[in-house]
Order: C-alpha cells, then structure tokens, then sequence
C-alpha cells in the first residue's frame, strides 16, 4: 500500500485520501453486514435522544384512492426488509454500550382509525406523538392510517434516535411503491453506518486538552456507578407529559404561490429556507414581547452529502443545525434583510459546526442517559447539572427552529393511489418555542407549524403564523 499518508497532517483531504484507499475493503463489509442486519453502536447524538421524553417525530402523508389495511400491511412488511432501523431495538450491555439489533424484534404496529372529519389525523398524529416507544422492545415506529374511501391519511410515528425528517418523506415514498405494486422487488439497503471519525470531513474532538478534558469527565461519572433503565425511561416520559401539550397548524402554498416564491428567492440568490426564516423573524418582532431568544433562530442540517462515505436514501438520523442570531430592523426592505440573513447562515454552514454535535459520542453513553433525568429533577448530580446547563437544554434558548425538505424529487402518481399532501416534520420541543416544518411535493409547499402551550399561547403563534405569510405574499406578489 501506498505510505505517503504517514507524512500527512489529519486533514479533511487526508481522511478522503485514506477513505479511497480502503474502499473495497468497506464494500465487502458493507455487504456482509446488511446480509445479517446485524447491531449497530449508538452514536452519541443517537443516544442522547434515546432517553428523552419527547424524542418522537410525526410525519404525515395524505393519499388519495384506496388503501386496504391489509395492502398497507404487506408494503409495510417490504419496506422493513429495505430500512434496516425499522426493525431494530436498543440493546445495553453492562458496559451501558447501546446498540441496534435486529433480534426478537416484533412486527410494526399499524394502528386504524375511521377519517371521521378532515381534520381528525390531526388528533390521532398528536395522540401517537406523545406514546412512548419501549426501545429495549422495539420496533422504534409505527402507523397509523386514518382511512376512508377516497382519501386516507398516513401518519408515522417514530423515535428521532433512528431518523430524520428527510427519512420519514424516504419511507413514505418506499411504502407507496410497495402499495402499488404488491410483487415489486425489495431494493434493500445497507445498515446505515454510524458517525464516528472515519465518517466525517474534519476532526471533531479537538486538541490534546478537549481530549483529557473529556477522559475526566468520563472518569469522574464512572466513579458514580449512575445507570438507568427502561422503567426509568417510562417513568419520565409519564410524567413530562402531564405537564405538556403540544399543538399544531397546518396550511399550504398553491402551486402558482410555491413556484413565485422559488423564483423569487432566485432573483434574490437566497434559499426558501432563508426567505422563510426571514418571514418568521419579522412576524416574531411584530407580535411577541421583546426578548433575547427572539434573535435565536435553528436552522437544520441534513449532513448526509458531506459525509465520506455516501448514505442516500438512508433511514437514519443524519441531521444537526446551526444556530444564528438574526436581527430583523422593520425598517429594512424584506430582500435585503433576507440577504444579510442569507450570509450570516451561510458563514456558519461548516463541517466544523454542522457536526459539533457529533463530540457528544465521546462522552460516557451512561452520563448521556442521565442528562434528560437531571434536566427534568429527576436526578440530582452537580456534574449532570452542569452539563445540561452548558449545552442550554434547560431553558428556552431560541425561538424557532426551521426544517425544510424542500422539493422532494419523487412521483406523487402510484398506481391508483396520488400523494396529496405531505405535512411535518411534527416535533415537540420545550427549548424552543415553535418548529417549523416544511416540504414540497407535486409543486406545493406544505407548512406544519408546532409549539407547545407551556411556552406559548396558541393564539401566538397562529398570530405569528398569519404576519409572517401575509410578510411573504407582499414580498414575493402574490
């Protein structure tokens, strides 16, 4: 083999250099290991949101024409065999290593309601939202399709632990193929492989001194013999959601609106996302008092291009985000703040930050447990305080998070049955006061606006909601 590495600094050039030289080596591993679905380790960020009481991601398609319950449970069945984490649990060892495995596994539930009113899949995707997935059971998803003759809507539920937004729209492609074509081959994909350092473009665990810093703490939590387990896990999803409620709104762009808007973003050269963001900023200034986390605004990530070993269509979780501060002078004409926005999130569009997060495997998987417990007062521990206080998990540290998915590239036409409508990601948050999602399909953008009454009033947000849209049809002409 080639020896003009040992001379190499550890650059983002070295890693991509070496990730060629092992190629075939990775390939064949890569095969073997998607023969057996064998257990994968949790990655750190994986395993911080297995504890949390509100990990669960809903997602929602609407789909004209006929679904059978017993058609729906035959693609189901074939997309399972194509995404391995649709048949996995959590497995802990005595060393509190977490894992995805395969074995005992049962069957995905798939729950079946009547489409009593057309509003009635917002009820059931709130109820399937806030029930807990037993992950040393699994699996960690489940349906439920809210059913009529001629129009059904299919709301997926699953822990964020096992995937992102972008894998739920991935999924409800998968599931339509198979709906219209019961016999269609399954196309099965390898195990999505962890995020350790062989994956990632840059080296995120800092110097020798982050390095040793990090060795203490893990030290100094052993010491402790802390562990939880799966009752403990139930035990603070009971009772955290006693004390929350989530809601949610719903609407769309028409296809003339949605092709306006893209258009005029690109006259502008800024993204949808930011021109969304800029909208929400204002209307947030306009309506809520003032207040330093108006200015923080989350904007997510989907990493999975920047990755050095390539993942497409995974169903995984491969999301970060950055976080700017953005000051919106009402003053200021709408594209011109929209491009000042556009590179004030653009400068934070790093390897380097996008996957900061990913230094949390480095940590003690066991002290990673015990953040949600200390967080919520269900364990006291100086050093898991100050822990959850320095990551800012313990207070409202932005006022909105922004996940767009943009245009999905995939048929809406299956067979008999039409993809309408695709509205999430759905997610609950208590350290940000709404999230906002968003995707695009036949032409459409669909918004789902989420918040919780503990940290905003409904009719905050829906005022929010109403200033930032009427912001952007003056702005794009509508």
């Amino acid at each position: 083999m080639d020896t003009r590495w040992r001379n190499w600094p550890m650059t983002r050039e070295r890693r991509v250099w070496l990730n060629t030289q092992w190629r075939p080596a990775r390939r064949k591993m890569t095969r073997d290991w998607h023969t057996t679905h064998g257990p994968r380790q949790l990655s750190g960020p994986e395993r911080l949101r297995l504890m949390l009481p509100n990990a669960n991601v809903v997602m929602v398609a609407r789909i004209q024409g006929p679904i059978s319950p017993e058609g729906l449970e035959g693609a189901v069945s074939k997309v399972r065999e194509r995404h391995a984490f649709l048949g996995v649990r959590v497995d802990i060892d005595e060393k509190q290593t977490g894992r995805f495995t395969p074995e005992g596994v049962p069957a995905i539930p798939i729950r079946v309601v009547p489409r009593e009113g057309s509003d009635r899949w917002m009820e059931v995707a709130i109820e399937e939202h806030r029930q807990a997935f037993l992950y040393e059971v699994g699996p960690l998803i489940r349906l439920a399709l809210v059913m009529s003759d001629e129009v059904s809507e299919l709301i997926v539920t699953a822990h964020h632990a096992i995937c992102d937004g972008l894998s739920l729209a991935y999924l409800f492609r998968d599931i339509l193929r198979h709906l219209a074509d019961p016999d269609r081959r399954v196309a099965r994909l390898p195990v999505p492989p962890l995020v350790d350092e062989s994956m990632l473009p840059v080296t995120v665990l800092g110097g020798l001194l982050s390095r040793l810093g990090i060795k203490v703490v893990n030290w100094a939590w052993r010491r402790k013999g802390i562990r939880f387990d799966p009752a403990d896990h139930r035990e603070l999803h009971r009772t955290f959601w006693q004390d929350h409620r989530g809601h949610m709104l719903v609407w769309a762009l028409s296809e003339a609106q949605t092709s306006a808007l893209v258009s005029r973003c690109r006259r502008a050269r800024v993204t949808v996302n930011t021109a969304l963001t800029t909208a929400f900023a204002f209307a947030q200034g306009q309506v809520e008092a003032p207040s330093d986390h108006l200015r923080k605004i989350v904007v997510s990530v989907d990493f999975r291009e920047r990755l050095t070993r390539p993942v497409d269509g995974a169903f995984a979780f491969y999301a970060s985000a950055v976080r700017p501060e953005l000051d919106y002078d009402p003053g200021t004409p709408f594209w011109d703040a929209a491009r000042a926005f556009h590179t004030r999130i653009r400068e934070l569009l790093t390897d380097e930050s996008i996957f900061e997060s990913q230094r949390l495997s480095a940590f003690d998987p066991s002290l990673l447990d015990a953040l949600p417990f200390a967080k919520y007062g269900k364990l006291e521990d100086r050093l898991a305080d100050r822990i959850v206080e320095k990551m800012g998990i313990d207070r409202i540290s932005a006022s909105l998070i922004v996940t767009n998915l943009g245009r999905l590239d995939f048929p809406v036409d299956y067979g008999p049955l039409r993809l309408e409508a695709l509205y999430g990601p759905y997610v609950y948050t208590d350290t940000v006061e709404k999230y906002l999602g968003a995707a695009t399909v036949d032409g459409r953008m669909h918004f789902t606006l989420c918040s919780g009454e503990r940290l905003i009033e409904d009719e905050t947000v829906e005022a929010v909601r109403v200033v930032a849209m009427d912001t952007l049809r003056r702005a794009v002409g509508w």
